[in-house]
């Protein structure tokens, strides 16, 4: 069998899926995703046992099948992974207590770069409870966004929350660090306590919609 006729083999969940030799690593790894249904993803990848970051994975996306070993993909339901993010967040918004007040006394200090560099970490762990949020919305039974709160829904509390994160990033591009601050440990951080109020109750409350599994 000539190279342009071989097949590789690629593990994906202890299935093997045959896929030409000339194919690259990218164009089995977007087959394979397109593939699964729609409440999976893969999580984890392996070339001969050993786990590969999404830096490694990026570049190797032009790379041939043939010249790689033995691949494998892991994947999980969303629901699932969802769950075992609701396990974390709680404690990252309490956390984000003394993220905040560390980041004001670098401010203070005028340690700009560290404070700067503190101010990305803070975003994205921001963004991820943000896009837990959304994936609540999306993968669970009913209407997560009336989750009822002490101070209103969860709807209310997202909207204030962006509302804060778009003066937090005006100040910050106006270089208004005094006012910067006193929202972080402010306001923001006010709504930082209503979400781990909120995400404590989504660990109990929230129920992934059922769908079908991978064949």
């Amino acid at each position: 069998m000539s190279a342009e006729t071989r097949e590789i083999e690629v593990n994906v969940d202890e299935v093997a899926c045959a896929f030409g030799a000339q194919a690259s690593f990218g164009d089995v790894s977007n087959s394979v995703k397109s593939q699964l249904p729609n409440n999976r993803v893969v999580t984890e990848v392996f070339i001969d046992n050993r786990f590969i970051d999404l830096e490694e994975e990026i570049s190797l996306q032009p790379i041939l099948m043939a010249q790689l070993g033995n691949v494998a993909f892991k994947t999980k339901e969303i629901g699932m992974l969802i769950r075992e993010s609701l396990e974390m967040a709680p404690q990252i918004c309490a956390a984000l207590t003394m993220e905040c007040e560390e980041i004001r006394a670098l401010f203070e200090q005028q340690t700009f770069v560290e404070a700067h560099e503190r101010v990305g970490e803070l975003s994205a762990l921001v963004d991820w409870l943000l896009q837990l949020i959304s994936g609540m919305q999306s993968y669970g039974v009913g209407d997560f966004r009336d989750t009822k709160l002490n101070s209103g829904t969860a709807m209310d509390s997202v909207r204030r929350m962006e509302s804060y994160l778009s003066q937090l990033h005006g100040a910050l591009v106006a270089k208004d660090y005094p006012q910067f601050t006193d929202l972080l440990t402010r306001d923001f951080l006010a709504e930082t306590k209503i979400w781990e109020e909120m995400f404590n109750k989504a660990r109990v409350e929230w129920t992934p919609q059922k769908t079908p599994k991978i064949n």
